[in-house]
């Protein structure tokens, strides 16, 4: 009998070092063949290139976020009343001195990266700004701080008291609780008229009296607050443009020159005033005219005194005029009677005046006969005050007369 052939031997398995072989190079008969230069390089095995590169990027993100970092925000401070209920209590019995704000408190943040970045965009996001809310004890006032730590805040974004490890400068204020009672309005000052002719007759409001809130020391002591005066009302611009007496002048005013005296005790967001500003009216009159008399000046219209040597002044009477000696005028002014009256008491500081014309030409035609001239006041300190005007147009006739040589 005949023996069976042996079977064959079996297939050698590939080596693991045949995907070691250098690029280009794959066992005889392999058919994938990769491209060679630099385009063989950058697409070579492109998808675990690609997983490569995401995985660098993960783990840097990862790193990254872990980073420590510190950072400085500046912030405003809010601080309310922490108010309970049942406690007999309301927000608005409550205002803190010098406002509920304080700006430019710095903050210090520090952690990773990650926390860092998302409390800054938090806080950016609530416009920068943190809240304290501080205890309402009994009794009219009380000290807020001074707050030192940052977990004495609240804060816009969740672990930010984490986060935050800095805060200067310290807070501290005061707060004050408040009342409200109704004021009596005084009846505003007004300011001068700048018209000689003209005199406040009447001011007028239509609000009588305004609630008053603020510190119940307000109301107390040999200063209670019973009445309160508006600001100056200024009348001399609508005069300036408004020639009818008859009309009033319709006015608003607020209480700025009030809270000026004390502006610590009385800025508005500690007392506050309704409403904010009064109304009212003003009511003008023509003011009377009244009799002065006093000596004449000559004013020689800005020429040499010699110019006038060789000719006689005469200034022709008139029931205004009394040549004298020593001339006098007589005539009607109209303006402030305390300034009428001073002019009474002073004659020496002041006088009628009138500006002679020059003298006429060498020409032997020319004269200076009758001329009209007007009569002004004249002051020794320099222009008349405003608040009096001589009451209408006054004049004089003036010639002058050559001497015979």
């Amino acid at each position: 009998m005949s023996q069976a052939a042996p079977p064959p031997p079996p297939a050698p398995e590939p080596s693991p070092y045949e995907s070691l072989r250098p690029e280009g190079q794959r066992p005889p008969g392999d058919s994938r063949a990769r491209a060679g230069g630099p385009l063989g390089w950058l697409f070579g095995d492109l998808g675990l290139k690609v997983l490569a590169v995401l995985l660098a990027v993960l783990l840097w993100k990862l790193a990254r976020g872990r980073l420590e970092e510190t950072r400085e925000l500046f912030v405003t401070v809010v601080l309310k009343p922490a108010l309970h209920a049942g406690d007999g209590s309301h927000a608005d019995e409550v205002r803190v001195r010098g406002g509920d704000e304080r700006r430019g408190i710095k903050l210090t943040l520090r952690g990773s990266r990650d926390d860092v970045e998302r409390v800054t965009t938090d806080l950016y996001r609530a416009d920068r700004r943190i809240e304290h809310r501080f205890a309402v004890t009994p009794g009219p006032k009380g000290r807020i701080g001074p707050l030192s730590t940052p977990d004495r805040f609240d804060y816009p974004a969740e672990g930010a008291s984490r986060v935050v490890t800095k805060v200067e400068p310290f807070v501290e204020a005061e707060w004050v609780r408040v009342v409200t009672r109704k004021v009596r309005v005084v009846v505003p000052k007004t300011g001068q008229t700048q018209r000689a002719d003209v005199e406040v007759g009447a001011v007028e409001l239509t609000d009588k009296e305004v609630e008053v809130s603020g510190p119940e020391s307000l109301f107390q002591g040999d200063e209670a607050l019973v009445s309160i005066q508006p600001d100056l009302v200024e009348v001399s611009p609508w005069l300036a443009d408004n020639a009818d007496l008859a009309t009033p002048l319709q006015f608003q005013v607020g209480f700025r020159a009030w809270r000026a005296e004390k502006a610590s005790d009385r800025d508005e967001a500690l007392v506050r005033i309704s409403p904010a500003t009064v109304k009212g009216t003003v009511k003008f009159a023509q003011r009377s005219t009244q009799t002065l008399d006093n000596g004449v000046r000559v004013l020689l219209a800005g020429l040499d005194p010699s110019a006038y040597a060789d000719y006689d002044i005469v200034i022709a009477p008139s029931p205004a005029y009394d040549p004298g000696p020593p001339p006098r005028m007589k005539l009607e002014v109209r303006g402030d009677p305390k300034a009428i009256t001073k002019m009474r008491s002073e004659p020496n500081e002041w006088s009628f005046a009138i500006a002679l014309p020059p003298p006429p030409t060498d020409d032997g035609v020319s004269k200076v006969e009758d001329v009209k001239v007007p009569v002004v006041l004249w002051f020794q300190k320099g222009v008349a005050p405003p608040s009096v005007r001589l009451a209408g147009e006054a004049s004089v006739f003036v010639t002058l007369r050559r001497r015979d040589k």
